[in-house]
């Protein structure tokens, strides 16, 4: 009987040992795999926190080249192709989602995820500013205050399926006296993207996007050309090379042109009007010191509405039968639209950049079919990372280069001729940007609609933050 209870009491006591041994393996492996975990989650926010533009620079962004093609920042109103701009703000700050290689948005071979929520691939930034606007001529003046936010969201819904939404919302308060609502403080939400990009083909040698719905419009960087509007359509992008050291890009886009709240502005039986683009884009980075760009893009108007015409008149258009229903414009608008453009960073703190563009509408006769314009400036550092980015434009715009209607009226539409200058400050620590940029432009064929005007935009705007 003894032996019995001893028997028992041996085979307790080892199972008592062995449960806490196992207890024990046990914490000591979860508290290692909570480790683990929280040094990842470190290891991810401190990536996305600290960026090295270089380094982001040399990834396939694939976002970008689904979105973006065509994005030369040749001529914008954002200081242009100069790295220094770009670098710190909506490139390398901001537009995080275009920065995303495509392991990372796919999760990996054989990843499994969930939802778009948990992508790589899924980004939300937002940004905000003020302006003070001030604009006169010889019949109209105004001066305004306004506020403006910025939202950009992108979610990858599937590895090869992304959506894009970027709106603006701005509140302006002044007075103008003007003929026209061109001039005239607006307040509104504002689409400037909503689009899905199916991403058809992805390979070593070549990938190719297919994007539909309301699409941006700023891809081409021009004032001069276009405005910084969305265009309900199409669009398919074929992407040779990487962002490293050389891109060569041929996209096409078949949209419809509207006004900034979407409308075609068509009366009655009128066709639904069409704006046809095929663009080949290059871009060369052989070193850290040269950035070429250069790119060629035929496009086509048709059928636009009476009302455009008829509203084109007093922004430099020649336009027959002039009326409310009746007014067309004399010269279709088919032809061609080049810009290029190169940066040298001479120094980390120091850098020089030139680009230009010309247009010449083939269906318009000599004296009435070419615009150009050309600007240059500098990126001058300063101590506690701030950077000053002075530059100088110049430029003509005949009277039927371009729809005056599309384009946008810092430079007086079309049939102007001038000069433009500005100087911005960025500040990179505490991530936001002061700019000041005046115009000054004046007729190059008389027009009872037109005088000579000038304009003078001061503003305040953060850095994209992501949340």
């Amino acid at each position: 009987m003894i032996a019995i209870v001893v028997a028992i009491f041996l085979v307790l006591a080892s199972t008592t040992l062995s449960s806490d041994a196992s207890a024990q393996v046990i914490t000591q492996t979860t508290t290692r795999l909570k480790a683990k975990r929280a040094n990842l989650q470190t290891q991810k926010v401190q990536t996305q926190k600290v960026q090295n533009p270089k380094v982001q620079a040399a990834k396939v962004e694939n976002q970008q080249d689904a979105f973006s093609a065509g994005s030369l920042a040749l001529d914008t109103e954002t200081t242009s192709l100069s790295a220094v701009t770009s670098r710190q703000d909506d490139a390398a700050v901001g537009s995080a989602w275009n920065e995303v290689s495509t392991s990372q948005i796919s999760g990996g071979s054989g990843a499994a995820r969930t939802s778009w929520r948990d992508s790589a691939g899924t980004k939300f930034g937002y940004k905000f500013g003020s302006f003070f606007d001030s604009f006169a001529n010889e019949r109209e003046q105004s001066q305004y205050l306004g506020l403006d936010a910025i939202a950009d969201f992108q979610a990858q819904l599937m590895d090869s399926l992304t959506f894009r939404a970027k709106a603006l919302a701005n509140v302006t308060s002044g007075y103008a006296q003007s003929r026209f609502g061109d001039n005239l403080p607006a307040s509104g939400l504002y689409v400037e993207e909503a689009a899905l990009s199916l991403r058809a083909l992805d390979s070593d040698f070549a990938r190719l996007y297919v994007a539909g719905g309301a699409l941006s419009q700023s891809v081409f960087d021009s004032s001069m050309f276009i405005g910084r509007q969305a265009f309900p359509g199409l669009k398919q992008t074929l992407v040779f090379g990487s962002a490293k050291d050389f891109k060569l890009r041929l996209w096409a886009q078949q949209t419809i042109p509207t006004s900034r709240n979407l409308s075609t502005r068509t009366v009655d039986a009128e066709v639904t009007p069409s704006f046809l683009t095929e663009t080949i884009e290059l871009e060369v980075k052989p070193n850290d010191t040269f950035t070429l760009k250069a790119a060629v893009t035929h496009f086509n108007f048709n059928n636009l509405p009476s009302a455009i015409a008829q509203e084109s008149i007093i922004y430099g258009n020649t336009v027959e039968e002039v009326g409310p229903n009746t007014s067309r414009f004399k010269y279709r608008f088919d032809g061609l639209f080049a810009q290029a453009g190169l940066n040298i960073d001479i120094t980390r703190r120091f850098g020089w950049w030139i680009n230009g563009s010309v247009i010449q509408n083939a269906a318009a006769p000599e004296g009435f079919r070419n615009a150009q314009h050309i600007k240059s400036g500098f990126k001058i550092g300063l101590p506690g990372e701030v950077d000053v980015v002075p530059s100088l434009g110049t430029y003509f715009v005949e009277d039927d280069a371009v729809p005056g209607f599309y384009n946008s009226s810092s430079i007086g539409h079309t049939n102007r001729q001038g000069y433009s200058g500005a100087i911005e400050t960025f500040f990179q620590r505490q991530r936001f940007r002061l700019r000041a940029e005046f115009n000054d432009a004046d007729v190059i064929n008389f027009n009872l609609n037109q005088s000579r005007q000038q304009s003078l935009m001061i503003g305040f705007e953060t850095f994209y933050e992501m949340l």
